[in-house]
């Protein structure tokens, strides 16, 4: 029924983009989504600056080029 192209195109963007906080992984993440968009957009932001920065960092260039 489906296959991996419509999954990375078409459900997993889908689901991103509008995600369903009736029926959250993360409870907190969900209730403030719903209570202060504001403050939660200033966390996400927050915590892909912390974590996701470090991480690319440690990942190999795609275009084969040394980073660090």
């Amino acid at each position: 029924m489906f296959d991996l192209v419509n999954i990375f195109e078409v459900f997993l963007p889908q689901l991103l983009t509008y995600p369903n906080p009736a029926d959250p992984l993360n409870a907190d993440a969900a209730s403030l989504s719903l209570r202060d968009p504001a403050a939660y957009e200033k966390k996400v932001r927050a915590c892909v600056v912390a974590h996701c920065q470090v991480i690319a960092a440690d990942l190999p260039s795609p275009c084969g080029v040394h980073r660090g």
